[in-house]
């Protein structure tokens, strides 16, 4: 994971993409979106950071399966003045997987965002 940081040149871009890129990649079909919501405004709320700002970026293969409620996650992160910009990932595929869902757009547009 990439911690906070000031991003003011090239050089820090390129130190933060490299972080990022250097984090082992999770592909597990189990998946909390209502966790990671919560995750992301623990980690806003203790910032020493203080943006124009406060948007969580949540992109996603599929749909919340495990954990809370995602509309709760998401109606907590509002109440605390935060945007979710939602990307859904519409991998092709056969679909005939149980973690498969048509129309993830809409699900992301409906509940995550």
């Amino acid at each position: 994971m990439a911690d906070w940081q000031v991003i003011d040149g090239p050089e820090t871009a390129a130190s933060f993409a490299s972080k990022i890129a250097e984090s082992p990649l999770r592909q597990v079909q189990r998946t909390s979106i209502a966790a990671a919501l919560a995750f992301s405004v623990a980690h806003i709320e203790k910032s020493i950071f203080n943006g124009l700002q406060r948007v969580i970026d949540m992109s996603g293969d599929g749909p919340n399966n495990q954990g809370g409620l995602v509309t709760s996650a998401r109606d907590d992160v509002i109440a605390n003045g935060i945007t979710i910009n939602g990307l859904s990932l519409m991998l092709k595929g056969t679909g005939n997987g149980w973690y498969h869902m048509l129309n993830l757009d809409h699900y992301y547009e409906d509940c995550v965002i």
